[in-house]
């Protein structure tokens, strides 16, 4: 009973800090890299191992290192395992702002190189895969979708 209360209170905490401050995390090397890719401009990152940062930030360009100067921060492990939104931390996290996405995905709309597309989906019988699919297809700027029996 002690956990759950324990966890509770962490899960209202850390959500009352995004809602607070309108900030997001990202946790894991490719997800933080892929957000920095499209242009996201991380707050902050927090790591616990130098393996983990330097897996990063390898293959980033050049410009990054001056973006996150005065913005990585080491912390323990069982630090990030509380700030985790997973069971077990990727042992790195990015924060960034949810103001900022919009920025770059009404960017990416306006962007000549942007192709549209459209998803087909074939037999899906589950309402709630038919939900999740949808959700994905929107987030990725699918314009269209065509369903099949």
């Amino acid at each position: 009973m002690m956990m759950n209360s324990k966890a509770s209170k962490k899960r209202r905490l850390k959500q009352g800090m995004k809602d607070k401050y309108d900030v997001f995390m990202v946790e894991g090397s490719r997800l933080l890299r892929d957000a920095i890719e499209v242009g996201l401009e991380p707050q902050a990152v927090f790591f616990s191992r130098e393996s983990d940062l330097k897996s990063c930030f390898t293959h980033c360009p050049p410009v990054i290192e001056e973006i996150m100067e005065g913005k990585i921060y080491k912390v323990p492990y069982k630090t990030m395992q509380t700030w985790s939104d997973v069971a077990s931390s990727p042992g790195i996290l990015g924060v960034f702002l949810r103001k900022e996405v919009n920025k770059v995905l009404e960017d990416m709309e306006n962007s000549p190189e942007i192709k549209e597309f459209t998803v087909i989906m074939d037999n899906v019988r589950d309402p709630g895969n038919m939900g999740s699919m949808l959700r994905s297809c929107a987030a990725a700027g699918c314009r269209r979708v065509i369903l099949t029996k």
